[in-house]
């Protein structure tokens, strides 16, 4: 069995995230292959605060349980969509923190970007900057871009 999370980014009250990610979540499903399972992962759900690790995520130290529920969670799949708003360019900062959170976690596993924004086509400068984060993460990228209108 091969799982992908498809991660909401945003943590705002009022946001459109739950729902984008709801959409790709059905989506998906309807064209995975069989033996692909296809998970929602909501980081507002981890109540995760600023970074408060005193290792750096690559040492392997863990020392909070959010970051051990955090890690476990995340380490359960095998690849992820991340569905992100475009807050000034780039990625909200509580998905660039929960990324930051794990290293291992992330390796070698496949990561695709769903962004959106408002005024009809804010949104696609935003996984420019969330690749260089998950790859960063060493996270691999399959190429190729498609914008929905």
């Amino acid at each position: 069995m091969t799982r992908i999370a498809v991660i909401v980014g945003s943590t705002r009250i009022h946001r459109a995230g739950p729902s984008v990610a709801e959409w790709t979540v059905e989506t998906a499903r309807k064209v995975a292959p069989e033996g692909v399972e296809v998970e929602l992962v909501d980081v507002a759900a981890f109540g995760l605060p600023v970074l408060d690790e005193p290792a750096p995520a690559m040492a392997g130290a863990v020392a909070h349980d959010h970051t051990k529920q955090w890690g476990e969670v995340i380490g359960s799949f095998d690849g992820f969509v991340f569905v992100t708003p475009e807050y000034n360019h780039g990625v909200p900062g509580p998905l660039k923190n929960a990324i930051d959170y794990l290293f291992y976690e992330w390796n070698d596993k496949a990561a695709g970007f769903v962004s959106y924004g408002a005024n009809g086509g804010a949104g696609r400068r935003t996984a420019a900057p969330g690749r260089r984060r998950a790859q960063a993460g060493r996270c691999a990228r399959p190429g190729g871009t498609q914008r929905l209108h």
